[in-house]
């Protein structure tokens, strides 16, 4: 008896695996070098907030002032100087000495070049 279930079962179409929106997301897109590395970046240090692309839809979200990162600022300056000096009266706190200079412009640049969706 199992013998035939294990041999339907080999001869069946195998369903497709869906991943999550955000993994399908991740997957296609395609960055040019200078944005990759603030990329990984920021979603080694800041996703648990922030969410893998920025979203406001990080484990930790709530805490969040305004939530959607593509959608605040596209000041690429302004963003820098947030992650190095933290945002007073936010959960948002100070990357500088945490980080390295390079990985912190490499994470405003990424974060710049995020369209709201």
């Amino acid at each position: 008896m199992w013998f035939l279930i294990l041999l339907a079962a080999c001869g069946s179409d195998p369903q497709e695996a869906t991943l999550p929106e955000p993994v399908q997301r991740a997957m296609a897109q395609a960055l040019p070098p200078e944005l990759r590395e603030g990329r990984l970046a920021f979603r080694e240090h800041c996703q648990d907030c922030h969410g893998m692309d920025a979203r406001g839809d990080g484990p930790a979200a709530e805490a969040l002032s305004p939530p959607d990162l593509a959608v605040s600022t596209h000041d690429r300056a302004r963003l820098a100087r947030i992650i190095r000096n933290g945002a007073p009266n936010t959960a948002m706190q100070p990357w500088s000495g945490k980080l390295e200079d390079e990985e912190i412009e490499a994470m405003a640049r990424w974060i710049a070049s995020l369209e709201a969706e």
